[in-house]
């Protein structure tokens, strides 16, 4: 299977595992906010932070690769400009011990930040070629388990937009074909795939150039208001399930047709 986006992770400051090759900056990360409002400018804790900056190799915090997190949320609204840019730039500007220059605007933004990492599929051309290879399909899930790390949502749009109108390593028919027909086929699906007499009528109506991946946002809005990662519509004109009208311009109708599918097993084998 193949993800035609980063395989990205969001790091914030609330209880993450992202810090747990540095014990200073983890012993902060798991912390209540009023020990993290203490520790942030406790001057041994800072010490311990710029020693294991120095030293100690993360793979999933690299202080030494600091030009490849960058930052995805501020929650102080007048840091909003540097959403985007990286620790590198935020140290190049503000000077200073990159560990301090990272405390302190976790203490700026009210210690509500975040990080994105990319940790594979960054070389487009490879992405492309993974994507058009005969043994591979379009396709990857991790069915929502990192629902606070990366955003999945909108991955058949990042195909449509980046890599068929921008790029061009798909046509228009071929990235259809693989995001519906040939999904169908491998995983046994006899009645979807393809638009035809007898068929389910599952139908997505697009435009190419109104298509838009947006980047990730937070919404809290799962259990206890815990948050998680999701992505603006990107700019369907309908979806449409079983004959019916689910979304239109980005927004539910109400219609709830859909059902679980028979298990694929009971469909016909593929021939050889």
């Amino acid at each position: 299977m193949v993800s035609p986006r980063y395989i990205e992770m969001s790091i914030g400051f609330e209880q993450s595992i992202c810090f747990i090759d540095l014990p200073a900056w983890n012993e902060f990360v798991q912390s209540p906010l009023d020990a993290k409002q203490a520790m942030i400018d406790d001057p041994d804790w800072r010490a311990r932070g710029r020693e294991e900056a120095d030293t100690r190799r993360s793979t999933m915090f690299p202080f030494k690769r600091a030009d490849t997190l960058k930052i995805a949320s501020a929650g102080n609204p007048d840091c909003g400009e540097w959403i985007g840019k990286s620790l590198e730039e935020l140290h190049w500007a503000r000077g200073g011990h990159i560990s301090d220059v990272l405390a302190d605007w976790v203490k700026e933004n009210h210690f509500d930040t975040s990080f994105a990492l990319p940790i594979a599929n960054t070389d487009a051309d490879e992405v492309a070629a993974m994507m058009k290879s005969p043994v591979s399909i379009l396709s990857a899930s991790d069915a929502g388990a990192h629902l606070q790390m990366f955003c999945a949502a909108g991955d058949s749009t990042l195909v449509l937009t980046k890599f068929v109108r921008e790029r061009g390593d798909l046509g228009l028919e071929e990235a259809v074909h693989e995001l519906t027909g040939r999904q169908a086929e491998i995983f046994r699906i006899p009645d979807r795939g393809v638009l035809a007499p007898g068929m389910v009528a599952d139908i997505t109506i697009f435009s190419l150039d109104e298509l838009d991946y947006g980047g990730e946002k937070p919404v809290a809005d799962m259990p206890g208001g815990i948050t998680r990662l999701t992505r603006d519509p990107g700019g369907y004109r309908y979806t449409i399930v079983s004959g019916e009208v689910v979304q239109q311009d980005g927004k539910a109708t109400g219609a709830l047709p859909a059902s679980w599918l028979a298990r694929a097993a009971r469909a016909p084998a593929l021939s050889a």
